[in-house]
């Protein structure tokens, strides 16, 4: 009854931790309060759907998307990471259970009453038969490797010896050094699984990204050939008008070069558009020759249909990965206080032994030749005290650093929000007035040429005004994709495009085989 009131207690009292108790900092009323940007492209009503991207009705880039999230590389290495953090988790769980250790030996020998010191224990039965078989020596003695056998004890008589053993040992947490280095490594798992989302955000980000790009330069592209369409058309008849005395060289010469600057734009887009779609598959986890024939067929940029949702800043701080990254990293840097603190104090632990050696099993077993025990044992290596505090008081610092970084996230990601949805805002302004712009360079193109032929302005007045359409539609078609880029912008600083994220594919789609690893993905 006393040995089960200390064994009780013990474990009452491993209840028991040392060092600061976390808590998670609160986001101040400021930081969660709605946005500063408004607009009428923005709803600040609306909640941000997960698959952000299906706002632009655009079956292809829900396609696209999926398979990046599915098969990007960088996401691979995501998953791989929040691997290992959770055998890292399991391994410092196991360490709540009880260290088990079995052996069995049968030695051949003669020793003499008192037998070898050796590294082992030695069990000295009445019939004088005994062995120590140790498989935690450094040595190597017989034929088993990593094990020390030495030599039974029997009085000088050649004989077998069986022995058979069994120990375990239980470590009593305590001043909650193992919770600590539990709760350290949990929050690393649940710090790691949102760095894979964080990077989620990022891949359905650019996927979209390079999409939009492609589409809008293809945009850009066709605007660009029936531009030289327009620009050739107005060079033959001005040839012909040439040939006929209308005009001089000098207009010819002045024809001629605006055709070739509007040729020359056409190879600079097609060389964009190219690395556009090379960007895009290798974020969809393909070689470079597996073009996505859904990209590289789209010549005008899909749309939102509706303002942008974009809720609040309470809203956007639940939702960004990196912020839930960031204090998980703050929880565990505290549990590493824990930790430090604990070491300073002893490790108490619950043990017992039972051994068995004879000349045969019967008389192993055999009440000389059995024997065990058990008890607790205190260990405690006093540590240098300077060093032990120096090294709580660097745990320390580095939770305080890492509240500072908690902090910096947080800032980041509102000014992030802030400016994309400013700048978002502004070039929405600015390419609705483009769009106006191209409108009334259009109808002064055409009322041109009824001047022109009415004699009333010259056929270089008519080609300024055929400059400033050109120009004109360039920059509004340039501005489309500026306006996509801000878009996506918005929604990558919202930190949407994580959640209900299909399982990643481990397989690799550009080398053959797995180099004999074989991939286990559990997490979604």
């Amino acid at each position: 009854m006393s040995r089960l009131s200390i064994l009780s207690l013990a474990l009452l009292l491993s209840a028991c931790t040392v060092g600061p108790h976390y808590r998670q900092p609160a986001v101040t009323p400021i930081a969660a309060a709605p946005f500063r940007s408004t607009g009428r492209g923005l709803d600040p009503a609306g909640d941000l759907p997960p698959r952000w991207w299906s706002l632009y009705n655009d079956p292809s880039l829900d396609a696209l998307v999926e398979e990046a999230l599915v098969h990007n590389s960088d996401l691979r290495v995501a998953a791989a990471n929040l691997e290992r953090a959770q055998a890292v988790l399991r391994e410092q769980s196991a360490s709540l259970l009880p260290i088990t250790s079995e052996n069995a030996a049968v030695v051949r020998g003669r020793g003499g009453a008192t037998g070898s010191s050796g590294t082992g224990t030695t069990t000295t039965t009445g019939s004088g038969t005994g062995a120590t078989v140790s498989t935690t020596g450094t040595g190597t003695t017989g034929s088993l490797t990593g094990a020390t056998i030495t030599p039974p004890v029997t009085n000088g008589v050649t004989e077998t010896v069986q022995r058979y053993g069994a120990t375990f040992s239980y470590e009593v947490d305590l001043f909650g050094r193992v919770r600590s280095l539990i709760r350290s490594a949990r929050a690393d798992v649940a710090a790691t699984e949102a760095t894979r989302d964080a990077t989620r955000v990022t891949v359905a980000a650019a996927t979209t990204q390079a999409y939009l790009n492609v589409c809008a330069i293809g945009r850009e592209l066709d605007v660009a050939n029936q531009n030289v369409g327009v620009v050739e058309k107005s060079y033959q008849l001005t040839v012909k008008q040439k040939q006929l005395g209308a005009v001089s060289d000098y207009e010819l010469s002045r024809v001629g070069v605006l055709l070739q600057q509007t040729r020359a734009a056409v190879p600079q887009l097609e060389g964009l558009r190219a690395a556009s779609l090379y960007d895009l598959t290798q974020l969809l986890g393909r070689p470079a020759n597996q073009v996505p024939d859904a990209a590289s067929s789209c010549r005008a940029m899909p749309r939102l249909t509706r303002p942008l949702p974009v809720g609040d800043g309470a809203a956007l701080l639940r939702r960004r990965p990196d912020v839930r990254s960031a204090e998980r990293t703050l929880a565990g840097d505290v549990a590493s206080v824990d930790v430090a603190t604990a070491e300073l104090f002893p490790t108490i632990s619950l043990g017992g032994a039972i051994n068995a050696s004879g000349s045969s099993f019967k008389s192993a077993t055999s009440r000389t030749g059995f024997s065990w025990g058990l008890g607790p044992l205190i260990s405690w290596n006093v540590p240098n005290l300077l060093a032990a505090r120096a090294r709580v008081q660097e745990a320390g610092a580095e939770a305080r650093a890492s509240l500072a970084r908690f902090d910096r996230t947080v800032l980041t990601a509102l000014s992030e929000a802030e400016k994309a949805l400013a700048n978002y805002d502004a070039e929405l302004r600015r390419n609705a007035a483009l769009a106006d712009a191209q409108a009334a360079s259009q109808r002064a193109y055409q009322l041109s040429g009824v001047r022109v032929r009415y004699g009333s302005i010259s056929q270089l007045e008519q080609l300024d005004v055929q400059r400033d359409l050109i120009a004109t539609q360039t920059v509004l078609a340039a501005s489309d994709a500026t306006l996509g880029e801000d878009q996506v912008a918005v929604f990558r600083a919202l930190g949407g495009g994580w959640q209900d994220a299909p399982v990643i594919d481990p397989a690799p789609r550009a080398i053959g085989g797995s180099g004999g690893i074989k991939p286990i993905v559990r997490q979604k």
